[in-house]
């Protein structure tokens, strides 16, 4: 068996117990690779289980020729006694033949760079050891053998705790122990009372916790390095860290600064050391610690594990608890380390200073200006952070503490969304739900699909993706906390802009991650803005948001209806000049607000779904009521009968179950398959009655009356088309719903759209009765020729309704491009009227059941589209009862050429039929709408006939030679028809525009 020189002596065998730590001497001349050999030959040793491989040394105890005088006899946390296994024949090594120390092991005081002795734990092995270094040598007889036996044979003596040394000890220059010393200590630690395990564990308590070692300058810097303070690299790919530093200091043989076996990598200015690693996972003979160790590691991953949905490990122990924070200084703006313990909060984060974190520190004794403790140099791995131009990796990234989103998401496993599973949050309370606005819904419903402009709180969307691959492929669940973050202090409070200071005040997570977090934050609040999912409706941007001086333009907007005001205002709050050039006499286009009538003024405009509406959401911050508005629509015969509601429910399954054949038949089909819709409908109609005959014949209603009540349902579909079915096409006409839509109750805006459209035109430069004729746009500039004279401006955004843009008007110079001119034509233009009636009475809600609505059930096929539903509201300040009902289809072409008065008497004929029990009082007020014979409006909303797709849709709102720009409801795919379809349109034309000049 291989010899082995171990702490002065020679020995055939050692048995060691697994997980304790073996310290070495070297004598003169002995190479590295022949150390412990005899473990790899030894079959009978307890050692090295884990691995047989020999132990590497550390470089920084030697020399490059092992030539140094310098003799480590230091052992540091040396087990117990009772906590190692030991076979050695004590007596055997007493007779060992004394060892003479070369001058080449004799302690140099000439040489600067030996180390001082590290503090000796008197086990047996090391009191032989100690005995026989002498100046000449130390016989058996020097060591009394019944102190020996006494120190092993029992078990509950052991020999005191040496003193550490101190470097000038007894010559002052020495930093060895003397030989008379060490004689000394050997004879008297056999007469010195043994400690209990309990004492020594208490004393051990009581020990100051390692200090934390502040980051060097040269943390990424090689010249850091020598051969006489050695460094180990990070070995990731990629981490630019040559002098890596240990941030957990959990471990009192923490590496700090020096060398460790390896580092663990968190990101390219955090890392750990191998000792920390092996303290948590209980390796290598640590038995705990009182301040941070494996009881504390053990209760963190049990919690973790029954809340998270990752497993738990010790780099994610160390992110989650140990990790330290960072603050930036609200005087001087760097960014500063907080010390271990430091309770983190939003308001501490919006007042911290560096005066408080060098009080913490106590490094003054009395109050400091702030610009003293701001004269501290930055840590220079801020600067790698910030100056990063992607985002800064941590992995495992750090968790969100403390989220104002925790409360709303509740039910999803904190890990996944980017939350800390350690943290107790509560649930929203219902009465807290009550105080938040009710159109703001952010995140999804629990068991029902996602709507429009709202987000699944655990995964990132498409757009995001695109936008942000980087983080969606190294830190996501980051990215969706920090996401879900900036939605949930929007939904507290949407009458207030979301700004960066704001948010990033609750931005409390651990490590440097935190500075790239805030870097990153204009970016995102950026990207949610431009898509809507925050700072919507009035609000204005901050100065900060407006756009410099030298990235102005100026731009025109051909149009003052939805679409055109919302681009004008959105343009014009981050300070662009803008000039809106409006044909009529009044604002708000289709939906406008004569201020002859008081029923225009009054009368209520649907909401098709209010969540995340920005409609909606203007609506509750200008303080504007909204209804809302019942699903339930009692159906009245033009006899007068009520249609029984089991019948009415069986007619409306039918049909939509032929809507549904219809959707699977066109699965797989292209244009040239496209045939009208109704034709469609009427086929599988047909065939479901010849297969199912006795489907009705249960019916207190004849199959005629069954007819009517289909014949009701697509009325009612051909209001929603705006055109007649034999137009729509039955392969495309709903295409927008295979798109997000906006969810929640329909609602009633009371008083109308206009009043929306009305704050929207506020300080806005406004040219009414101003005509366009043309546009030129071959120059550098654009010219809109109008009867008002030219403007010029860098761009344009037209929002004429489609039908003007068929008519030719305005015309462009150069003509526009082929594409689109083929999706303005393709593109149908839906016609609709609206009657309003104003009544002195209610006549309608006893029948109905006190119902906000009621339908008419069609005489024939010719009467579709004919006042097919009649919307009741009452307006408690005028104390006036309205009925709108609207003309569509057949039904307008029976009205076409009609006065209002007679179009207002065949409304009446209609009520009097519903209601033959009521005399039908002539109405104080009545307004028929003519959008169809407007020539600066022709329509209603758009639909696609036959032919037609939805990437006409895309086609209308191609931008052409990123200057001419188009807008309204006929240019958005997933909102067409709709009010909010023609805002959200004048949105995205904005920001294409604002991107451009942000971009440059």
């Amino acid at each position: 068996m291989a010899k082995n020189i171990c702490l002065g002596f020679e020995t055939d065998h050692f048995n060691f117990k697994r997980g304790s730590w073996i310290w070495t001497i070297y004598k003169k001349g002995l190479e590295e690779e022949t150390v412990f050999h005899w473990l790899k030959q030894d079959s009978t040793q307890t050692i090295m289980k884990r691995s047989a491989r020999p132990i590497k040394l550390n470089p920084k105890y030697f020399d490059g020729d092992f030539k140094s005088t310098k003799l480590d006899l230091a052992v540091k946390n040396e087990p117990l006694i009772d906590e190692i296994e030991i076979d050695v024949d004590i007596s055997e090594a007493v007779k060992a033949e004394p060892m003479e120390i070369s001058a080449a092991s004799k302690p140099s005081t000439d040489n600067p760079s030996v180390r001082p002795a590290r503090q000796i734990k008197h086990t047996s092995r090391y009191l032989e050891g100690i005995g026989m270094l002498s100046s000449s040598s130390v016989t058996k007889a020097d060591v009394k053998p019944e102190a020996v036996e006494s120190v092993t044979n029992s078990p509950d003596q052991r020999p005191a705790r040496q003193t550490k040394l101190n470097p000038k000890y007894e010559d002052g220059h020495s930093s060895m122990l003397s030989v008379a010393k060490m004689e000394s200590d050997i004879v008297d630690s056999t007469s010195v009372p043994a400690v209990s395990r309990r004492n020594r564990e208490i004393a051990k308590s009581k020990r100051r916790p390692p200090k934390q070692i502040r980051p060097s300058v040269k943390y990424w810097d090689l010249e850091s390095t020598d051969d006489e303070n050695p460094k180990r690299p990070c070995e990731r790919s990629n981490c630019p860290a040559v002098a890596p530093i240990c941030f957990a200091g959990i471990s009192e043989r923490c590496t700090g600064n020096k060398y460790t076996s390896r580092w663990y990598h968190i990101s390219a200015g955090e890392h750990y050391c191998n000792d920390c690693f092996e303290y948590l996972r209980g390796r290598r003979g640590f038995s705990g610690d009182q301040d941070r160790g494996p009881k504390d590691y053990e209760a963190w991953r049990a919690l973790w594990s029954s809340k998270a949905q990752r497993n738990a490990s010790v780099s994610g122990y160390l992110v989650d608890q140990v990790l330290p924070f960072w603050a930036r200084c609200q005087t001087c703006g760097k960014w500063r380390q907080l010390p271990r313990g430091f309770q983190v909060t939003p308001n501490i984060q919006s007042s911290f200073t560096c005066t408080v974190l060098a009080m913490c520190g106590n490094k003054v004794k009395q109050k400091d200006k702030d610009t003293d403790a701001c004269d501290t140099l930055e840590d220079k791995r801020v600067q790698y952070v910030c100056s990063s131009n992607e985002f800064f990796p941590s992995r495992p990234s750090p968790s969100l503490r403390q989220s104002v989103a925790a409360p709303f998401l509740t039910k999803y496993y904190p890990d996944g969304i980017g939350l800390s599973p350690t943290e107790l949050v509560q649930p929203i309370s219902k009465a807290e739900k009550k105080k938040l606005c009710p159109y703001v819904v952010p995140f999804a419903k629990e068991n029902r699909p996602l709507h429009a402009l709202g987000v699944t709180p655990d995964m990132m969307l498409e757009q995001e993706i695109a936008e942000f691959p980087d983080l969606a492929q190294d830190c996501p669940h980051l990215y969706l906390a920090l996401r879900n973050l900036v939605l949930a202090i929007w939904a507290l409070n949407p009458k207030e802009w979301v700004t960066k200071e704001k948010v990033e005040i609750h931005i409390i997570c651990r490590g440097l991650v935190r500075i790239s977090c805030v870097t990153f934050l204009p970016r995102l609040l950026t990207f949610l803005t431009r898509h809507g999912y925050i700072n919507q409706g009035l609000l204005t941007p901050p100065r900060s948001a407006v756009i410099p001086d030298d990235c102005q333009c100026s731009v025109i907007v051909v149009g003052g209806g939805a679409s055109g005001l919302a681009a004008a205002r959105c343009l014009h709050s981050y300070g662009i000049k803008v000039t809106v050039l409006e044909a009529k006499s009044c604002v708000g286009g289709r939906v406008s607000v004569s201020t002859e009538s008081e029923v225009d003024t009054h009368s209520g405009q649907l909401l098709n779904g209010c969540w995340n509406n920005p409609l909606a959401i203007m609506a509750y911050q200008s303080g504007i009521n909204l209804e809302p508005q019942s699903d339930s629509c009692p159906l009245i015969t033009s006899e007068g009968q009520l249609v029984p509601d089991d019948l009415d429910r069986r007619i409306e399954f039918h049909y939509n179950a032929i809507l549904d054949i219809v959707s699977d038949w066109r699965k797989g089909r292209d244009a040239r398959d496209d045939v009208p819709l109704i034709d469609k409908f009427k086929e599988f109609h047909e065939e479901f009655i010849r297969e199912t005959q006795e489907y009705f014949s249960e019916a207190a209603f004849s199959q005629q009356e069954v007819r009517r009540l289909v014949n009701f349902y697509l009325s009612n579909l051909e209001f929603a088309c705006g055109c007649s079915l034999d137009q729509a096409s039955s392969l495309y006409w709903d295409q927008n719903e295979d798109l997000l839509q906006l969810g929640g109750p329909h609602m009633r805006v009371s008083g109308g759209f206009g009043l929306l459209l009305k704050s929207l035109a506020q300080d806005l430069d406004i040219t009414l009765d101003c005509q366009v004729e043309e546009v030129i746009y071959e120059d550098k500039n654009v010219v809109v020729r109008s009867n008002q004279g030219d403007f010029t401006a860098d761009k344009v955004i037209v929002t004429v309704p489609l039908t003007v843009l068929k008519k030719g008007v305005p015309k462009f110079q150069p003509p526009l491009p082929e594409f689109k001119l083929e999706a303005i034509q393709s593109l149908g233009a839906g016609q609709v009227e609206k009657v309003t009636l104003l009544f002195s009475e209610d006549f309608w809600s006893e029948k109905i059941n006190q119902r906000a609505l009621f339908g008419q059930v069609p005489e024939s096929e010719d009467h579709m589209g004919f006042f097919n539903v009649f919307y009741s509201h009452y307006c408690q300040e005028s104390g006036s009862y309205f009925l709108m009902s609207h003309l569509v289809g057949k039904g307008l072409a029976l009205m076409e050429g009609k006065t209002d008065e007679e179009i207002v008497d065949a409304c009446l004929q209609v009520l009097q039929s519903l209601f033959p029990e009521k005399k039908i009082p002539q109405p104080q007020t009545s307004i028929v709408s003519h959008w169809t014979q407007d020539p600066y409006t022709g329509m209603a909303y758009s639909y696609i006939p036959v032919g037609a797709s939805g990437q006409t849709y895309d086609d209308m709102a191609h931008t052409v030679d990123s200057r001419l720009h188009f807008a309204g409801e006929a240019t958005h795919r997933q909102f067409p028809q709709t009010v909010t379809g023609a805002y959200i349109s004048g949105m995205r034309e904005a920001w294409k525009i604002l991107d451009s000049l942000l971009n440059k």
